[in-house]
């Protein structure tokens, strides 16, 4: 059974059994004066440059969601013309990127055509004019009369509406064909150009989007590096102690900021930090990035967690991190102990909370506990812990571990 791509339809002249009335006040054939600026001109950088910024030729131009295709189908029913095709083209090539109708004379279907040499290709008048280019017989008009594009396609009439993105650069052009020698009214072409114009605004529409995406990768990578920023490159060593660390961000894009944590060797040991900022973004880190130079600052000093946080307290104040702005930490320092009656190696731990969730404590059994405040704890073989509470109000917590 034929279908629409093995056969050719026959031309409007054909179905209607008569001649269009000639286009009023344009003689056949004629363009109108360039646009300035670059915006026209196959070889033309800016305008290359565009083209390429417009992402239209993504994915070898395929139309993944046919809007192309919609818009040529359109414009063959508007024009009552057996084909209509949407085309991009770069410096090189004439890409169609929509496609409407057979190709060919009749009974002698061709493959239809993905890519042709722009300068084979008919649009190359409408890229190089910025104009809508009206041709009634392509055979009488030096411009397209030798054009291979036109010859593989049959054409004997050809129309062609410039598309272009928002800074009126020409990306390529909307065109109708027939197999007829054709005098295209002042109707048909007002509709062409019209479903030109619905076509630029999916096109700018489209640009709009791919600039949103690359904005939001953009943001992405500048968040992750910030992040990168606020946690420590490497992790210190420490003989007879096994560190791991996994950090998961709370959220995505540039949400993820605010958040950090540290490992600091001191002459006895070492400390950990967890911190939390309130609220995303940059300002955000900003404060993580304050909070975690002044917990180093003040480790190198003293070991002591309540002074610590005390003092990162103090400066958070000063630096005036803005209303509603404030930081939970946990910091837990680690001091080698006397070696218990065994031989065994201890640790002694204070934990300081300040606005922090609890921490918890794994024994060598694998029992899980909660390091909560105000309450007496001490691990398997261990002396009981004792709680103290500096005058600011922060907890603490010492206790002594074994190792395991």
């Amino acid at each position: 059974m034929a279908t629409e791509s093995d056969v050719r339809a026959p031309s409007s002249a054909e179905r209607r059994g008569r001649r269009a009335p000639p286009v009023v006040g344009r003689r056949p054939g004629t363009t109108s004066t360039a646009t300035p600026g670059g915006r026209v001109g196959i070889e033309t950088p800016e305008r290359v440059a565009a083209v390429r910024a417009s992402r239209l030729l993504e994915d070898d131009g395929d139309d993944t969601d046919g809007t192309f295709d919609r818009v040529a189908r359109l414009a063959a029913r508007l024009l009552d013309a057996p084909t209509a095709f949407v085309t991009v083209v770069d410096d090189r090539t004439s890409v169609i990127t929509g496609w409407s109708g057979p190709v060919g004379p009749p009974g002698h279907p061709r493959p239809r055509p993905r890519r042709l040499p722009a300068r084979d290709a008919a649009c190359q008048l409408v890229v190089d004019t910025g104009t809508e280019v009206v041709v009634p017989d392509v055979r009488e008009d030096d411009r397209t009369r030798d054009l291979p594009g036109l010859a593989l396609m049959a054409a004997r009439s050809w129309i062609g509406q410039p598309i272009t993105d928002a800074a009126g650069f020409v990306l390529g052009n909307l065109c109708v064909i027939d197999g007829e020698v054709r005098e295209w009214t002042d109707e048909e072409v007002a509709g062409l150009r019209d479903l030109a114009s619905v076509l630029e605004r999916t096109v700018r529409l489209r640009g709009i989007a791919a600039a949103l995406r690359t904005y939001a990768d953009q943001a992405e990578d500048l968040a992750v590096t910030l992040q990168q920023v606020l946690l420590p490159a490497w992790i210190p060593t420490v003989p007879g102690i096994e560190i791991a660390t996994r950090f998961q961000p709370g959220g995505t894009g540039a949400e993820v900021l605010g958040d950090f944590y540290d490992v600091l060797l001191h002459d006895d040991g070492f400390s950990v930090v967890i911190g939390d900022v309130a609220g995303r973004g940059p300002s955000a880190a900003r404060t993580a990035s304050l909070a975690r130079s002044a917990v180093r600052t003040a480790a190198s000093a003293d070991q002591d967690p309540v002074s610590v946080l005390s003092t990162v307290h103090r400066v958070l104040r000063h630096d005036g991190s803005g209303p509603g702005r404030f930081v939970t930490i946990a910091y837990a320092s680690f001091e080698r102990g006397a070696p218990t009656a065994g031989g065994s190696s201890r640790w002694d731990v204070v934990v300081c909370s300040a606005g922090h969730p609890p921490g918890f404590v794994i024994g060598p059994d694998g029992a899980v506990t909660a390091i909560r405040a105000g309450v007496r704890w001490a691990s398997r073989r261990s002396p009981p812990s004792t709680v103290t509470r500096s005058r600011s109000g922060r907890a603490s917590r010492s206790c002594s571990t074994p190792t395991g």
